[in-house]
């Protein structure tokens, strides 16, 4: 039996079908969302995805359903590679909360840069690409700007290379100054926001985390990720052909480097065996914590070097 909420939802956008099969899909921190499969009375049946703000987004904005689809349309005029967003739903309609309801993608994020030609250099594209577009900030006003907080460990974290001289190092130059006109940042770019089909990047996903800002913050955050998951020459090759793309001032792209690995390192001693095993089975089965510790030490270590 589905969900009376969600049935009448897919009734409001589509009245001529009904659903047959309506999946929780995971992920999504600020979102509860499903894959629902409809068929038509004609017989032929489409796929679509729902996202439901949670209460923690909207009690701290009331908006953020609306704002995400108004978004998604600016994103998807523009031609960026965004799932095309078919229908906003609020609170008012009688829902438990307000729902945005977008185009369901065939594909998957990627891991494992081996298993894609040119992996690198379509994920740069698809970056640059979004840094490209500054007319668009004017199309969105109600994005905040970007806000980075100086990283601070949990008191239980586990012994961590380089941690504590990443800390002093970035604490000495916060707020990091900037030198590049602020623009449209995803706030998230990492390899589990990327789709792929067919050995192509399909789709950007996942913008809860939008915001503005110097273009160097979704830089660095991609930069850190694609050097501990995948290779530090991924990350290299990532970079080169952004920056040959998207040719902005890099003075302060070390320390952003820093911010990018503290950022994470909060977030996976908490469990630091828990987070490297998600990626087991995701092209990495020996991903190990002791691979993340040294991977974070070297990346650390470069950025501190370049400071």
């Amino acid at each position: 039996m589905f969900s009376e909420n969600l049935t009448k939802l897919l009734q409001e956008l589509e009245p001529d079908a009904y659903p047959i099969k309506i999946e929780r899909l995971e992920g999504g921190l600020s979102a509860d969302m499903y894959v629902a499969t409809l068929r038509f009375f004609e017989g032929t049946k489409r796929k679509y995805v729902i996202r439901q703000a949670n209460h923690k987004l909207l009690a701290s904005n009331p908006e953020a359903a609306s704002q995400e689809y108004l978004l998604l349309t600016k994103l998807y005029n523009a031609g960026l590679p965004v799932p095309k967003p078919y229908y906003f739903s609020p609170n008012s309609a009688g829902l438990e909360r307000p729902s945005v309801v977008m185009e369901w993608l065939r594909g998957t994020p990627c891991y494992n840069s081996a298993a894609i030609p040119n992996f690198a250099e379509q994920y740069a594209n698809a970056l640059a690409s979004l840094h490209h577009n500054t007319g668009l900030l004017r199309e969105v006003p109600w994005l905040k700007p970007y806000q980075a907080e100086l990283p601070h460990m949990p008191k239980h974290n586990q012994r961590l290379p380089k941690l504590r001289e990443a800390q002093r190092n970035l604490a000495r130059i916060w707020p990091i100054p900037s030198n590049n006109p602020s623009g449209l940042l995803h706030g998230d770019f990492w390899p589990g926001n990327l789709l792929w089909s067919a050995k192509r990047l399909r789709a950007i996903v996942d913008w809860e985390d939008a915001a503005t800002g110097d273009p160097l913050i979704d830089l660095a955050i991609s930069r850190f990720d694609l050097y501990w998951i995948d290779s530090p020459e991924t990350m290299q090759r990532f970079t080169q052909h952004y920056l040959q793309r998207n040719p902005i001032n890099t003075r302060y792209l070390a320390a952003w480097d820093l911010f990018a690995a503290l950022r994470i390192a909060r977030m996976a001693l908490e469990d630091l065996n828990g987070w490297v095993a998600f990626f087991h089975d995701k092209g990495h089965p020996k991903m190990s914590a002791a691979h993340f510790k040294r991977r974070f030490a070297e990346f650390v270590a470069q950025a501190l070097a370049a400071l």
